[in-house]
């Protein structure tokens, strides 16, 4: 994904951002953005507080296995014989990985700034 300034964040993620999770993505090449709450605060004139980190993820089969690799505690929500549609992660920090599935969450994850969904 190639950074361009959006909004008010104008620099790529650290990558210990998030437990490490933006390193980890990177690392074995996996498009992602912020959602959720923390990615609407950047639009809403009032915050709203969450108690977790939701990513939106294009699938890859290697995913599950880096997460556990590196500490991640795990857990797969998906249809039977489906790849997973959400992929929970627990460490020092909860994160929701939404898996893109339909072609409208690929474009919105294509069109993020800086990893951040963008409207």
């Amino acid at each position: 994904m190639s950074p361009t300034n959006s909004g008010s964040t104008n620099a790529p993620f650290d990558s210990d951002s998030f437990g490490g999770l933006p390193r980890l993505l990177d690392e074995i090449g996996i498009r992602w953005c912020v959602a959720g709450a923390l990615a609407a605060m950047r639009y809403r004139a009032t915050s709203r507080i969450t108690d977790d980190v939701d990513l939106v993820v294009d699938w890859d089969a290697t995913l599950l296995d880096v997460l556990q690799e590196a500490g991640w505690d795990v857990t797969v929500a998906a249809d039977p014989g489906e790849d997973p549609h959400l992929v929970r992660a627990r460490r020092e920090v909860k994160v929701d990985l939404l898996v893109a599935r339909t072609e409208y969450q690929s474009v919105a994850l294509g069109r993020a700034t800086y990893h951040w969904l963008t409207i």
